[in-house]
């Protein structure tokens, strides 16, 4: 599985979105506008690293065990040390692609 595209995070933009601090129902829809607790910055509680962090997008199926698909857009945050059963992006030949490290593998035997 291959990276298609990198692309760093615009920080100087808020992605905020409705929330909705309620329990949803799975049958009949109900007017939840009087339940509304303002807005989620997505920035905010996504990217902890906001000058190590870059966005890339996915092309192949091979970490779809993992629930990682084709055209998926994955959250990449250089800061964070990798761990047992982590999720990497590695440089393989020159291009970026997504892993998962075997145990106790160390950065230059991945």
């Amino acid at each position: 599985m291959y990276v298609h595209g990198v692309a760093v995070p615009n920080l100087s933009t808020s992605y905020a979105c409705l929330v909705c601090l309620v329990p949803v129902s799975a049958g009949y829809p109900s007017p939840a506008d009087d339940y509304l607790d303002g807005s989620l910055d997505l920035n905010q509680h996504l990217i902890k690293h906001p000058t190590a962090t870059f966005f890339v997008r996915v092309a192949g199926e091979s970490m779809r065990e993992a629930g990682i698909h084709s055209g998926d857009v994955l959250i990449v945050d250089r800061a964070l040390i990798p761990g047992d059963g982590s999720v990497i992006i590695a440089i393989i030949n020159g291009e970026l692609t997504v892993q998962t490290p075997l145990p106790n593998a160390t950065a230059s035997s991945c």
